[in-house]
C-alpha cells in the first residue's frame, strides 16, 4: 500500500476539516489501536491533559493533524506515534516539511499554490522538494510516492516543472545588529571587524549579484569610448548647441506669430466685483506703437540667432542625422553608466556602512566608548532579539524596577510580540502596574525610532500587548483550561508566546550587569511560567 501518508495542506483549518472527512476510514488494526492507547497512557504522565484533547478520537483511528497552532505536547505525541508506525495519516501544514524527522511512504501535496503575506503565489522549488522529500522511509521503503492533487487552475506541466526544478539558490539573511557590533568589537579590532563583515556570505552574495552590472558598465564604457570620435567631415561642430539655437529660433518665431495676430490679454478677472477694477491698459493691452517696437526687436533677435546658426559647422552638414543619433546614444550611455556606478557604490560595502551606523548609535547611547563596549554594551551584547538596544533600554531606563513577578512576566511578553502578526482585539486588560509601564515602552520605542531614522537604520522595534494579559494570568497560576477559554488564539500560538517570554526572561537573568533585585524577580518569573504545557519535556 501507500500508507503511512503525510497530507500537506496550506491552512490549519483545512487540515482539521480533511481529518474529519477521513474519519471512519479503517486505517489501523486492533493491535495498533491498543498500542496507541498504551502510548497515550505513557505520555499522560508528562501531560495529564493530553487524554482530554478534542482530537483524541481521531488519534485512536490512526490519524492526526500537525500544525503550529497545536499544543507542542500534542504535536510531540503525534510525531512519536507516527515515527512508531502507529499513525497512518497525518494532515499537516508545510511547517512539518522542515526540521522534523517524520518520513512517510507517501506525501500528498494538495495544491501548488499557497497564500502568503503578498497574496497567493506558486510553491517554490525548495518548498516542493521539502514536502516531496518526506516520501520514502530509509531502510523500509524501496520507493516513495508523491501525489500532487489535480485542479482546474494547475496543470500537469506545472507539477512536472516543480518536480524537476533544481532547489532554489541560497539567499543570505545576514544583516548587522546591535549585538553583533558589540560582540565583534569586544573580541576584535575595528579593522578585523570590517574584514569579517566584508567576508560575510551576505556581502559575497551581494558582490555576485553586482557582477552583471560590472559587465554592463564595462561594455557601455567601451561603446562610449568608440562614440567619442566625431562624424564631422570638416570642422568639428557642436550638434547639441546647434539644436538649442534652432529651438530658440522656433520659440521666438512662435511668439512673433502670436503678436502679429494681434493676441491681447483677456478682459476677464477671476471673481466678483474685482473685475471692474482692472486698469484700462490691462484690458486693452499695449498701444500699437509698443506692439510694433516689440515686433521689430523680436525680428532682430531671430535674425541674429539665424546668423549664428548658419555660421555653425553643423548647418547643412551631410552627416547631421547619424550625428544626431550618435549624440543621443552618448547621452543615454552617460546616464546609464552614472546610474550603474551609483548602484554599485550603494551596494558595495553596504553591510559595513550599516555596521558603522549602528556603532554610532551605540556610542551616542553609551554602549560604546570609542570602539570599546562599556558595561552597558556588555549587557546588550548578551541579549538576543530583533532589536537588542531596545530590549537593553528597558533595563537602563528602569522600566522593570519595582514590578511584581506577574507584572514583569506580562511586560516581558509585550517585548517579544509583533503587532503586525496579530489580529484579535485584546480581550483582557493587564494590571494597572503593567499599563503604566507600557507608556514608558512607547516612549522608549518612539525615541529610538527617531534616532534610527537619523542614521538610516531600519531594525524593527517590535512590541505588542496582545498576549500580555494571558501571560499575567498564567504567571498568577491560572490553569491551562482557563487560559484556553480566555482567548480565541490557537493553543500552540499561546504556548509559543509564553515560551518566547520565558526565553527573554532567561536572557535578562544571564546578562552582565543586571541589578540583583531584578535578577531575583526574573528568577520568580521563570518558575511561574515554566510549568505544565509551557514546560518542554520532549
Amino acid at each position: 500500500g501507500m500508507l503511512p501518508v503525510i497530507y500537506f495542506m496550506f491552512s490549519r483549518k483545512g487540515c482539521e476539516e480533511a481529518m474529519k472527512r477521513a474519519s471512519g476510514i479503517p486505517l489501523i488494526t486492533d493491535k495498533e489501536h491498543s498500542q496507541i492507547l498504551k502510548a497515550v497512557d505513557e505520555l499522560s504522565l508528562f501531560y495529564p491533559n493530553i487524554k482530554n484533547h478534542p482530537h483524541m478520537p481521531y488519534l485512536l483511528e490512526g490519524m492526526a493533524v500537525h500544525h503550529a497552532g497545536m499544543l507542542p505536547s500534542w504535536k510531540g505525541a503525534v510525531e512519536k506515534l507516527f515515527q512508531a508506525g502507529l499513525l497512518k495519516a497525518v494532515f499537516a501544514t508545510e511547517t512539518l516539511a522542515a526540521g522534523i524527522n517524520m518520513p512517510a511512504r507517501t506525501t500528498v501535496i494538495s495544491s501548488m499554490t499557497k497564500r502568503s503575506d503578498e497574496g497567493h503565489r506558486s510553491l517554490t522549488a525548495s518548498e516542493f522538494l521539502q514536502m516531496s522529500g518526506r516520501a520514502g522511509r530509509r531502510g523500509m521503503d524501496e520507493l516513495g510516492h508523491v501525489v500532487v492533487l489535480n485542479n482546474t487552475f494547475e496543470s500537469v506541466e506545472d507539477a512536472a516543472r516543480l518536480a524537476t526544478s533544481a532547489a532554489d539558490p541560497l539567499a543570505s539573511q545576514f544583516t548587522p545588529s546591535y549585538a553583533m557590533v558589540l560582540n565583534l568589537l569586544e573580541r576584535h579590532s575595528i579593522e578585523d571587524a570590517r574584514d569579517l563583515i566584508e567576508r560575510s556570505f551576505g556581502q559575497f552574495m551581494t558582490n555576485q549579484l553586482l557582477e552583471p552590472l560590472y559587465v554592463d558598465q564595462m561594455e557601455m564604457e567601451a561603446e562610449l569610448a568608440r562614440l567619442q570620435s566625431p562624424l564631422c567631415p570638416d570642422e568639428i561642430g557642436d550638434l547639441s548647441l546647434y539644436s538649442k539655437r534652432l529651438g530658440a529660433i522656433r520659440a521666438k518665431h512662435k511668439q512673433l506669430k502670436q503678436i502679429e495676430k494681434g493676441l491681447k490679454p483677456q478682459a476677464r478677472a477671476p471673481h466678483g466685483r474685482s473685475r471692474a477694477r482692472k486698469k484700462v491698459d490691462e484690458v486693452m493691452g499695449p498701444s500699437t506703437s509698443e506692439v510694433e517696437a516689440t515686433l521689430e526687436n523680436m525680428k532682430k533677435e531671430i535674425n541674429s540667432l539665424l546668423t549664428e546658426a548658419y555660421a555653425m559647422p553643423c548647418h547643412g552638414c551631410p552627416v547631421q542625422k547619424p550625428c544626431s543619433k550618435q549624440t543621443s546614444r552618448v547621452g543615454h550611455l552617460e546616464r546609464r553608466i552614472k546610474e550603474i556606478a551609483k548602484r554599485i557604490t550603494r551596494e558595495t560595502g553596504k553591510y559595513w556602512r550599516t555596521f558603522e551606523a549602528l556603532a554610532d548609535i551605540l556610542r551616542l547611547k553609551g554602549y560604546l566608548n570609542g570602539n570599546e563596549p562599556t558595561g552597558l554594551g556588555r549587557m546588550a551584547a548578551s541579549i538576543r532579539g530583533t532589536n537588542e538596544l531596545f530590549l537593553s533600554e528597558m533595563v537602563v531606563n528602569g522600566v522593570f524596577d519595582g514590578l511584581a513577578s506577574h507584572e514583569l512576566a506580562a511586560l516581558l511578553n509585550i517585548l517579544v510580540q509583533e503587532e503586525g502578526r496579530l489580529h484579535e482585539q485584546v480581550r483582557h486588560r493587564v494590571s494597572p502596574g503593567v499599563e503604566s509601564r507600557l507608556a514608558d515602552v512607547h516612549g522608549i520605542a518612539r525615541n529610538l525610532k527617531k534616532l534610527q531614522d537619523q542614521f538610516d537604520i531600519e531594525i524593527p522595534i517590535n512590541y505588542s500587548p496582545h498576549f500580555a494579559a494571558l501571560t499575567e494570568m498564567w504567571a498568577q497560576g491560572a490553569s491551562w483550561e482557563h487560559i484556553s477559554r480566555a482567548t480565541v488564539y490557537d493553543e500552540g500560538d499561546v504556548v509559543r508566546a509564553f515560551r518566547r517570554t520565558l526565553d527573554l526572561c532567561r536572557q535578562y537573568m544571564r546578562a552582565e550587569g543586571i541589578p540583583e533585585p531584578l535578577v531575583k524577580v526574573l528568577n520568580e518569573v521563570e518558575m511561574l511560567l515554566n510549568r505544565d504545557e509551557v514546560k518542554e519535556n520532549f
